[in-house]
């Protein structure tokens, strides 16, 4: 429908100026999983939508905020998707930031150290459909990095990009 697809638009928006930090980093000053690892459990602090857009509050209490939009629309939608009964674009792009803060050695436990239940069933929902399943332990997927370097960095299904010769132009890219 008309008001299921501007809603969409509107949460990608929320996840791009937030959990995609303005789309310049995937750690930043409106979300950092680097933050959230060292957090103190629960969700203290304000909602997103009573933070102004200047403010004092911690990276990891903006996180947690941000984090928490997407909490809520689970919440209001009760059908495992952000918006609907299926999948969409912005569940995928949610699903890759969540992922990748459940890495070992993120906060692998997010959902129950920050109280988010929903967005931790969504990430077990979304990684057992078979197609995302195959495709997360395949060789397709783009190997893990850590800044500066971009250097290769272990994680779940990721293999290392050295390993394999069909892989060995990213050795050209790693310092």
């Amino acid at each position: 429908t008309d008001e299921e697809k501007a809603m969409i638009d509107m949460l990608y928006q929320q996840f791009v100026c937030t959990l995609r930090n303005n789309m310049q980093t995937h750690d930043g000053e409106h979300y950092s999983p680097t933050a959230l690892k060292y957090a103190p459990e629960g969700r203290k602090g304000p909602t997103y939508n009573e933070m102004h857009r200047l403010n004092n509050f911690t990276i990891a209490q903006r996180s947690l905020a941000a984090l928490g939009v997407f909490e809520n629309q689970l919440k209001s939608t009760g059908t495992g998707y952000l918006v609907g009964d299926s999948i969409t674009y912005i569940d995928y792009g949610l699903f890759n930031i969540l992922f990748e803060l459940a890495e070992p050695e993120n906060v692998p436990n997010f959902a129950e150290k920050f109280d988010l239940p929903l967005l931790g069933k969504f990430v077990d929902n979304i990684s057992s459909r078979p197609r995302i399943d195959a495709y997360l332990r395949s060789s397709r997927r783009m190997p893990r990095y850590a800044r500066p370097g971009y250097v290769y960095c272990d994680g779940k299904y990721s293999t290392n990009p050295l390993s394999s010769r069909r892989n060995l132009s990213f050795a050209m890219y790693t310092v």
